[in-house]
């Protein structure tokens, strides 16, 4: 039986089976998890910030995980969704960063690369908030992106989800995230040539990556 590990934020790990409900699914510009579904003989301590790797791909619980009593028989059914690290973003409360003061409510005219680099950098300063130069950047963005057309938007205490999704309304267009060593934000249409455009809503998937 093919397994996959799941790490506690305690310390602590645990093997389940992939079975055949076991799916991937990724919406472009939206929810990008694993789900898992497995019935176990004991309950097990899977607090919010478990995680799997998945390709290399690190996904994590975003609340505890409470299991279901399987009716007749002693054991217990668990359906988990592992969030992708773009969810982060969710997290984030976008912010306007100077020298003298935090804005949560602001007003930017620029260009999409403009905006992307927004993003990025309210991501890694929400990593790394005192700016220590030890912890690395996580997040940048696709350096190919218009730097052009620029257009004007306003932020009033929302999450950097919520204002990407705001930023590709604006200019018409998709957004999606690249997860290898560094979190890369695009901009754009996806069209289906290209590793951006492997979209797979609802998958099935029987086995994962080693």
């Amino acid at each position: 039986m093919t397994t996959i590990t799941i790490y506690s934020p305690k310390g602590n790990t645990h093997e389940v089976p992939i079975n055949k409900d076991a799916r991937v699914f990724r919406q472009l510009g939206g929810d990008y998890y694993v789900e898992l579904s497995f019935s176990v003989a004991d309950t097990l301590s899977l607090p919010k910030g478990s995680y799997i790797f998945v390709s290399e791909e690190k996904y994590a619980l975003r609340s505890d995980a409470t299991p279901e009593s399987i009716s007749g028989v002693n054991g217990y059914k668990y359906v988990l969704k592992f969030y992708s690290r773009q969810h982060d973003m969710e997290a984030c409360q976008i912010k306007w960063y100077n020298s003298k003061s935090t804005e949560l409510s602001f007003r930017v005219t620029t260009s999409l690369r403009g905006f992307a680099q927004l993003i990025a950098d309210n991501m890694n300063k929400y990593f790394n908030p005192t700016d220590d130069p030890e912890v690395p950047d996580v997040w940048s963005f696709d350096g190919e992106l218009d730097d052009t057309d620029m257009r004007e938007q306003s932020f009033e205490g929302v999450s950097c989800w919520e204002a990407i999704n705001s930023i590709a309304n604006l200019f018409g267009v998709e957004w999606w995230v690249d997860h290898g060593e560094k979190l890369t934000i695009h901009f754009g249409k996806c069209e289906n040539d290209g590793d951006a455009t492997d979209i797979r809503e609802g998958e099935i998937v029987n086995r994962f990556p080693a």
